[in-house]
């Protein structure tokens, strides 16, 4: 799938029909929350994260942008 320049995971992700987990889309509920397994992102900040999920690889992918080829677990956290 191919995210174009400022396209959110989330919304390529949907436009891609995968299922993937959302409810607010601006970073607030953490219900789309997916862990990063390859690559980088960039996704605005302060967002709902906790530093320890943050440290186990997780992002929001309502708010998070691809700066490189990424891998995303989008299964339950």
């Amino acid at each position: 799938m191919v995210v174009e320049p400022g396209q959110t995971l989330l919304d390529a992700g949907l436009a891609a029909g995968l299922p993937m987990p959302y409810s607010c889309m601006v970073g607030n509920c953490g219900e789309c929350m997916v862990r990063l397994r390859t690559g980088q992102i960039a996704q605005h900040e302060p967002n709902c994260l906790t530093p320890r999920q943050r440290a186990d690889g997780y992002v929001l992918a309502c708010v998070g942008c691809p700066l490189s080829k990424v891998t995303l677990d989008i299964s339950d956290p």
